[in-house]
């Protein structure tokens, strides 16, 4: 015959902590640390973007309320282009970095010697342009 232990919790009891946390007792004090942080959740998550495309060109479009153009950033290489910001504020030990990158594989018919961007009411857009189709050459060759 098996004894059960009946047991009363608290909610300060270690025991109970544990249980609770699903036996973790890290996680259960770390939750307690990270609840009395000051953190402005909406600064911990990705910008919305948008993409389209067009007949004539590709547009990429990232929301960046309260950026600066000196914070935007558009990179290509190969055929990757990055798109990114980075916003500080504050100085000294009460500085903030917000940051943002992410990058794209652009197909091949992409121009990327004439891609244009720009920052419109807190909107940052690039538009890669497309190349017209190429048309294979036909040769005839001479039959002897």
């Amino acid at each position: 015959m098996s004894r059960m232990i009946l047991r009363t919790r608290t909610e300060n009891d270690l025991f109970d902590k544990l249980w609770l946390s699903g036996g973790s007792l890290f996680n259960t004090y770390l939750d307690e640390i990270l609840d009395n942080v000051p953190v402005h959740k909406s600064r911990l998550t990705t910008p919305a973007f948008n993409t389209s495309s067009t007949d004539e060109e590709y547009k990429i479009s990232v929301a960046c309320p309260g950026a600066n153009k000196e914070d935007l950033s558009v990179k290509i290489r190969e055929s990757v282009m990055t798109v990114s910001y980075e916003q500080t504020e504050g100085s000294g030990l009460s500085q903030f970095c917000n940051s943002f990158q992410k990058s794209w594989t652009l197909p091949k018919d992409s121009d990327t010697e004439n891609v244009k961007a720009e920052f419109k009411q807190g909107v940052f857009s690039v538009f890669v342009p497309r190349k017209p189709p190429i048309e294979p050459e036909i040769r005839n060759v001479e039959v002897e």
